[in-house]
């Protein structure tokens, strides 16, 4: 029997406690930049700018996020906090954190390089053939997914370079989304003569 899929509300819940739990980590472990490495978890700039605007008064004042779960889906993953408690230093620490993701959000011109690790062809009747693939390559000194929509040309080139596990480079205009990057108005497309100045293999 197919197991349910999780209500949406549960889920959002779920991404929320997970991102407040890494966040208190980081800044108890005195790692703040460590947020920065959890966007996927949904660390994020509206998060760390929401968080800080709660900002209470007095210098002993915490805030307290606590849950507590439906008792009919008992089922909660181990890495997710029932309570995250945050110390007023703390909030100056995320708000920081939050520039520093607002302004990475700011599209910007690059080369990313990478390997393939998903592709996605299609026609459609209106805008002709679509093909999409994720490359995963070093950004801001991490690795990345970097989503691009290339010309049939350019996409036949992804294909032939994830079969043979070349690595790929092309340039666009790259936007931080809350689960990868998007490259938009891709140009240059190729696939490498020297693979192993790119991104390890994944």
């Amino acid at each position: 029997m197919r197991a349910q899929a999780e209500p949406f509300a549960r889920r959002a819940t779920l991404c929320l406690m997970t991102a407040l739990g890494n966040v208190s980590k980081a800044i108890e472990t005195g790692a703040p930049d460590e947020m920065l490495a959890n966007v996927e978890t949904g660390v994020s700039a509206n998060l760390c700018e929401a968080v800080a605007g709660m900002k209470l008064e007095g210098d002993q004042s915490r805030l307290d996020v606590r849950i507590n779960w439906s008792a009919a889906r008992p089922r909660i993953p181990q890495h997710v906090p029932l309570k995250v408690s945050l110390a007023q230093p703390a909030f100056s620490i995320i708000g920081e954190v939050g520039r520093h993701l607002r302004e990475e959000g700011v599209s910007r011109h690059q080369q990313v390089q990478g390997h393939v690790v998903s592709l996605r062809g299609e026609t459609t009747l209106l805008d002709g053939f679509e093909g999409t693939v994720i490359i995963k390559g070093p950004i801001a000194g991490g690795t990345a997914r970097i989503q691009v929509t290339l010309s049939r040309r350019d996409y036949d080139q992804a294909c032939n370079a994830h079969r043979d596990g070349r690595a790929v480079a092309v340039y666009g205009e790259l936007h931080r989304e809350p689960k990868l990057f998007h490259l938009s108005q891709p140009r240059d497309f190729k696939v490498l003569a020297e693979p192993e100045n790119a991104a390890a293999m994944p």
